[in-house]
């Protein structure tokens, strides 16, 4: 077998062993003289710049892209201002259009100099043969080196016709890819300051080659120092080729290797006059020998090296992740997704016409301010379905994403079909991510119920306690069926529609969920992904209206009174044959949900059981407050979500969705996306009741007993 160039003559025999058991049973494709497959990491093969004719070699990287494996070292139509004389030390320190057109070779520092340690020595023009050229940004960032300085990422450059400038997004990528396929893991290289990133990966990408450059003894060796630990894994081969200050002095020739990206002054990625560059040094037994330094105010003035990723378009290769609700299924590609495309199912009941599901983009592992657009593909819209597509913030982590989906006028005939989604991020800094996502319909499964008065169907499910339970948030807002005679409740698309707190408020009015901490105005599509919000009252009265009677509600004065939780609760604004869980019946169901049922909760089910200590928390799910037992709320809430808990199953295809709150006092509407209220129909005196609540934050479900029967919650209906 051909081993890898790590295992050659230079390399220590203990290294070169550990190698070769490396090539042996983890890169074999790479290793092998005979690949098996098309592109391995580190493959290399060649290409023609067709504008100079220069043959350069390029090498398929971990970030799955084909990268030269060599600097650039294009000078047609360039001039080089100091050949025949020692470098001027001034005429190209301003910035601007003066400096296009212009190339450097790299002139020779001297040994175990500092970063930008300076000599004015005679530059060798072969040195561009072999390290190739150093360009000022401005040069680098112009078509051809002398044509238009480019004013967005994605531009050719300097770089030959079908490649381009790699952005700072491009290098910070290459480098986390290539850490991550050597290690398994990663240190992010995508940082919003200055300053040393990755563990090993200056090692992984330097080049493994020593001694003097022609033998010219003004030069350092190729790699000063302990050249030894660089490794040079996929062959990218990156040389000491030193800088030219925009001083007019040379640097760090033999010791540090700097490369510029397209990310600059002009296109909003650093302040006038500056570039963002990556730099590897040499190894002096520091702790950042083998990191690469990450540099935000690199004079573009300053001349550095250049390489070129094959390829026209700017564009992230990586998934940013984005994660579909319970509707459908969370969505995973692998690390190194090569069609950034992602597919999912969505169930739909067709005779209610109407589904909802949403993805969260969580803030990709860089700085800047990302903005997303999710558009759907107008050809693969079915014809007569409308599609709504909504963004909106998260509570609990502001610069993730939210971008919500809700298909209308959908039927029977739309089972199997496929609409398309492109989902982009943008940034000022960084190339664009670029994702596909198609949503494929299905009909529901499982069971269903319909509300008599409105003909509204319902997902239901049977849970543990026996009994069935809606499996969403109901969402009545008066009778429209034959037969049915109700009064119509009223939408408040406000928060602030009435602010008097207690017993009595709400009557006939609901509102939808809304943004966290507004006062904006939701819309009722918000109330068909999830559900209305109720106060207590309009809740317990009878289809809301309180001139049917008295509240449906288990009261209690005393915590001492057990059997007042243990009572059927009264049907209040559910349909007929349905009625609103007790505190008491929301205890039971959790409790057999529990993993620790038998344990820890015993055959406890008495929210009284510990006298009524307000603060005590002992994993119990029928306690007087605060968080109860131990995993009911993660195998009962929506699978989707990035920043929810981990691993949540929704086992019982309950689907507790974050529809959030409206505030008691009509402050604002709460946690929309990250939390989710249900009303029971215990009341504890006759301002407060007692409630469940879900919360991406835990396991575990929450239990009051005094919620301000003014508040905005949703309600789930069991079956009697």
């Amino acid at each position: 077998m051909k081993t890898h160039l790590l295992c050659s003559r230079n390399a220590r025999m203990q290294k070169c062993r550990k190698m070769f058991i490396f090539c042996t049973f983890v890169f074999l494709p790479f290793c092998s003289a005979s690949s098996i497959f098309a592109q391995s990491f580190g493959e290399i093969r060649t290409f023609i710049d067709s504008r100079d004719g220069t043959e350069y070699k390029k090498v398929y990287m971990p970030d799955r892209k084909w990268w030269m494996a060599e600097n650039l070292r294009y000078t047609k139509g360039l001039n080089n201002p100091v050949f025949g004389h020692k470098p001027v030390a001034t005429a190209q320190s301003s910035p601007g259009t003066n400096l296009k057109g212009i190339y450097y070779c790299p002139g020779p520092g001297p040994l175990n100099s500092s970063p930008n340690t300076a000599t004015t020595s005679q530059a060798d023009p072969l040195a561009c043969e072999y390290w190739g050229c150093l360009y000022p940004w401005w040069t680098a960032n112009s078509t051809d080196g002398n044509g238009t300085l480019q004013t967005t990422l994605a531009q050719q450059g300097i770089c030959p016709p079908g490649w381009h400038l790699p952005s700072d997004q491009e290098w910070a990528l290459l480098l986390d890819r290539t850490e991550q396929a050597y290690t398994g893991t990663f240190s992010s290289n995508r940082q919003a300051t200055p300053g040393f990133y990755s563990t090993k990966t200056g090692a992984f990408l330097k080049s493994t080659a020593r001694g003097n450059f022609l033998n010219n003894q003004a030069y350092t060796p190729l790699w000063a120092n302990n050249a030894y630990s660089n490794m040079d894994v996929y062959n990218f081969r990156v040389l000491a080729a030193g800088i030219r200050n925009n001083t007019g002095t040379y640097g760090g020739n033999g010791t540090n290797a700097y490369f510029w990206t397209s990310s600059g002054n002009n296109n909003g990625g650093a302040a006038a006059n500056v570039a963002y560059s990556r730099r590897f040094d040499q190894n002096n037994n520091s702790a950042n020998d083998d990191k690469v330094y990450f540099n935000t105010t690199q004079s573009a003035s300053d001349a550095l090296s250049v390489r070129c990723i094959e390829g026209t378009e700017c564009k992230e290769n990586m998934k940013v992740g984005f994660i579909v609700s319970k509707y459908g299924s969370r969505v995973t590609d692998t690390f190194f997704s090569n069609t950034n495309t992602s597919y999912d199912t969505l169930e739909i009941i067709p005779q209610r016409g109407i589904a909802f599901t949403y993805i969260q983009i969580p803030k990709p592992s860089v700085f800047g301010n990302w903005s997303y657009t999710a558009t759907p593909v107008a050809s693969t819209i079915p014809s007569g379905v409308t599609v709504d597509v909504q963004k909106r913030s998260v509570p609990w982590a502001s610069s993730d994403t939210v971008v919500e989906f809700l298909f209308k006028d959908l039927s029977s005939a739309n089972i199997g079909q496929t609409i398309q989604f492109k989902i982009i991020g943008s940034n000022p800094v960084y190339c664009n991510t670029n994702q596909d996502l198609f949503i494929t319909f299905r009909a529901w499964s499982g069971r269903t119920m319909t509300d008599p008065r409105d003909g509204r169907v319902y997902k239901t499910t049977i849970m543990p306690d026996g009994k069935e339970w809606m499996a969403e948030n109901l969402y009545f807002k008066g009778c429209t069926q034959s037969g049915y005679t109700c009064s119509a409740l009223t939408f408040l698309a406000t928060p602030n529609a009435f602010t008097t707190q207690g017993a009595g408020q709400g009557n006939l009015s609901y509102w939808c969920p809304g943004e966290d901490q507004k006062t904006t105005a939701s819309t009722q599509n918000d109330c068909e992904k999830y559900g209305a919000l109720y106060t207590f009252d309009c809740a317990m009265w009878q289809d809301g209206n309180k001139a049917n009677g008295a509240i449906s509600s288990i009261f209690t004065t005393s915590f001492n009174v057990a059997s007042n939780n243990n009572q059927v609760g009264g049907r209040g604004i559910c349909p007929s044959g349905w009625h609103i869980p007790t505190d008491n019946e929301w205890g039971v169901m959790l409790n057999a949900v529990e993993t620790t049922n038998g344990n820890i909760l015993s055959n406890t089910i008495n929210p009284m059981a510990d006298g009524g200590t307000q603060n005590h928390n002992d994993g119990q799910v029928n306690d007087t407050k605060l968080w109860k037992g131990i995993d009911a709320g993660k195998r009962l809430l929506f699978s989707g979500g990035a920043n929810w808990i981990p691993n949540k199953t929704d086992q019982y295809n309950f689907t507790a969705l974050p529809a959030g709150k409206r505030n008691y006092n009509g402050a604002c509407f709460h946690a929309p996306s990250g939390e989710n209220y249900l009303w029971s129909s215990s009341a504890y005196h006759a301002n407060g009741a007692f409630l469940r609540m879900f919360s991406m934050g835990t396991p575990c479900v929450y239990r009051h007993v005094w919620f301000s029967r003014s508040e905005g919650l949703s309600v789930r209906c069991i079956k009697n």
